[in-house]
């Protein structure tokens, strides 16, 4: 792979370009521990097998399937209400620790090696939440073509920009729906392992023939 081919790289951000993986985890465990140990580890749960769905799409999961909220009774708790409270939860610790935690090393080198690239970033994070750390954190200016997150998911923000995405394009995730999504849009792929969640990365890798890395700094590697 010569990464100096692509016009255009695709990055996700839990995982890729922040340590921020276990930061979701412990927000969706934090945000719904009043609802006891098993309901909120199951969504915890589900939360690892699904990296790269939005938190709007989890809460909704726990409410309607893990509390079996009956969206046609009469109970008093309001589905909207209760979402948003969850919503809100989550995002106060998340905030906070996104502000702290690791950048990808190397990040600004890599930039400098490929500096004729587009860089974009695709997540399933809060958009609104993203742009502000990235901002905070004084890394937004490395993607010109924008930081996008949910509501809207990966296929749908990537179908948005898909007019200015230059081809041949990379796509940088650390999740199965990463290479999902980079498969449906016909980009390149390449797993990041040092921070990923998904469990089963090296054995699906290998069934698919994609190359693995641990973290950015090792994509220089593909400039010699």
């Amino acid at each position: 792979m010569n990464l100096k081919k692509y016009k255009t790289i695709v990055f996700d951000c839990d995982g890729v370009i922040l340590d921020s993986n276990k930061i979701k985890t412990d927000a969706f465990r934090l945000a719904t521990k009043n609802f006891g140990k098993e309901f909120s580890e199951r969504l915890v749960n589900y939360h690892i097998k699904n990296g790269g769905v939005s938190r709007y799409k989890k809460f909704d999961y726990f409410i309607e399937k893990i509390l079996d909220f009956d969206m046609d009774s009469n109970n008093k708790i309001n589905k909207d209400i209760l979402k948003k409270n969850l919503l809100e939860n989550y995002s106060s610790f998340v905030v906070q620790e996104l502000m702290t935690c690791k950048v990808a090393p190397k990040l600004k080198e890599l930039k400098d090696s490929i500096p004729l690239s587009d860089w974009v970033v695709i997540s399933g994070s809060d958009q609104n939440e993203l742009r502000k750390v990235f901002e905070n954190r004084n890394i937004s200016h490395f993607f010109n073509l924008g930081i996008y997150g949910s509501p809207k998911d990966k296929y749908e923000n990537i179908n948005y920009l898909y007019s200015k995405i230059k081809t041949p394009a990379l796509f940088i995730g650390d999740s199965k729906l990463d290479h999902l999504v980079a498969s449906h849009f016909s980009m390149d792929f390449v797993f990041l392992s040092d921070w990923s969640e998904f469990s089963d990365l090296k054995s699906y890798a290998k069934k698919y023939k994609i190359p693995v890395k641990r973290n950015l700094s090792y994509l220089l590697e593909y400039l010699i």
